[in-house]
């Protein structure tokens, strides 16, 4: 040791020596993650990693093979996408035994179980049958079950679309609304939670609420707070003072519907809505041309039902939900 410290010709031969061993010898095994087509690491086996970047290349790519229900039951997201589907093809029949099934079992503790019962009883709200909804909404969507912001999305709205579509003909909304934090009705957080407190609120007859709304969506800097939340309530407002027909006027006008955010199944309150408003103001052919359009997209036996009413004048204005 000592003279290989003193000696520099010792001492480089030493170092190379090292340097050769140490490149001899094996060295730490590095494991590469798997990654998703976004390079995102994936925590899975190389195996299921495969499995998922296929399926999700399939669903990118809209193509066929893309199916987990059978694979993975439990997938929520999953059967989110397909719930969608159904409804948006118009496969209510279908679309509510199967999803009607996974709730009962392995969707019985799911995180978001209020959401699929609100899509079980669309489903039922458009087969007509206005019993089961009404159960469904009991059961599965009346508080304390449902709370907070999912009882104004799901609970508070199924109300108001039931009675809208004559399912119904009234609305209590307190029991629901009183769940609800007063902040998030008068101050939501973001436009979609906007449209749906604007909606209750008119459910539930509450004018001063619906104004602090449409006053503190008018003052945001967010353009789909000024332009599309604060004009909804005031089209709210004008069906709450008695004048449908000017709220039908400022619903047929609205901008951004959208930009709301949310599903297509969500935004369409909007419409049911303006449908609603149009009856009430005896102006028949704005609801049928706005029933005939939603037909076009998707088959419902109460939509038909009711263009038939329409067009015989059987369907007539009835109070407001409040009254």
């Amino acid at each position: 040791m000592w003279e290989s410290t003193a000696i520099p010709e010792i001492r480089g031969q030493a170092a190379a020596l090292a340097r050769a061993v140490v490149a001899a010898l094996p060295g730490p095994r590095v494991v590469r993650r798997v990654r998703d087509p976004y390079g995102l690491p994936l925590t899975a086996s190389p195996e299921a990693a495969d499995r998922y970047v296929a399926g999700l290349g399939r669903i990118l790519r809209v193509r066929s093979g893309a199916e987990t229900l059978a694979v993975e039951p439990t997938a929520g997201h999953a059967v989110h996408a397909k719930t969608h589907v159904h409804y948006e093809t118009g496969d209510h029949e279908a679309g509510l035994a199967w999803l009607d099934g996974w709730i009962s079992t392995c969707g019985s503790d799911s995180s978001h179980r209020a959401h699929f019962a609100w899509h079980a009883a669309l489903h039922e709200l458009a087969l007509g049958d206005d019993s089961a909804a009404r159960t469904r909404f009991s059961t599965q969507l009346s508080p304390p079950a449902v709370s907070g912001v999912r009882a104004l999305i799901d609970s508070a709205s199924l109300l108001w679309r039931g009675f809208a579509a004559g399912a119904w003909t009234s609305v209590e909304l307190g029991p629901v609304l009183e769940t609800v934090p007063g902040t998030l009705l008068v101050d939501p957080p973001m436009p979609f939670v906007g449209l749906h407190s604007a909606v209750a609120l008119a459910a539930a007859g509450d004018c001063r609420r619906l104004a602090q709304l449409r006053r503190s969506a008018a003052a945001r800097t967010s353009p789909v707070f000024t332009d599309t939340v604060a004009p909804l309530a005031d089209a709210l407002m004008h069906l709450l003072h008695g004048d449908p027909d000017r709220a039908t006027d400022a619903l047929i006008a609205l901008p951004g519907v959208e930009r709301l955010g949310g599903s297509a199944a969500q935004r369409e309150i909007v419409e049911d809505t303006t449908i609603y408003c149009a009856i009430q103001a005896n102006r028949p052919n704005i609801a049928r041309s706005l029933l005939q359009n939603r037909l076009e997209r998707r088959c419902s036996p109460r939509d038909v039902h009711r263009r038939a009413q329409l067009l015989t004048g059987q369907q007539t204005a009835r109070s407001s939900p409040s009254e």
